[in-house]
């Protein structure tokens, strides 16, 4: 009697749960690209500078300079993209200094 009722009251709340969060399944995207939130992208230009926010008359925070360096893109903001290093530091980067060419960083020989 007491599993039958513990079986019960999960299963209502996992239906209560997915009613509360209905787009909790699928993929965040984003509203410029419709593309999905987050992905990965890489610096196109071999130097890019990130900015505080989606403009150029925001202050520039410093500059990246490496070509085809790995990015992830976190938000979408007309032709800016805020994107994220390995670190974990970002900023507001021109769409057009991005690729949608995936790369990555070998930090040690013979992997």
């Amino acid at each position: 009697m007491i599993t039958a009722f513990f079986r019960s009251t999960l299963l209502v709340g996992a239906l209560l749960l997915a009613q509360a969060s209905p787009g909790a399944a699928q993929e965040a995207r984003g509203q410029v690209t419709n593309l999905p939130l987050p992905r990965f992208v890489s610096l196109k230009a071999s130097e890019g500078n990130v900015r505080r926010g989606p403009s150029l008359s925001h202050r520039i925070d410093w500059v990246y300079k490496r070509r085809d360096l790995p990015l992830r893109i976190t938000a979408e903001h007309g032709h800016w993209r805020r994107v994220e290093d390995r670190d974990g530091m970002g900023g507001w980067v021109h769409y057009s200094l991005l690729s949608g060419t995936r790369t990555v960083l070998v930090e040690q020989d013979m992997l």
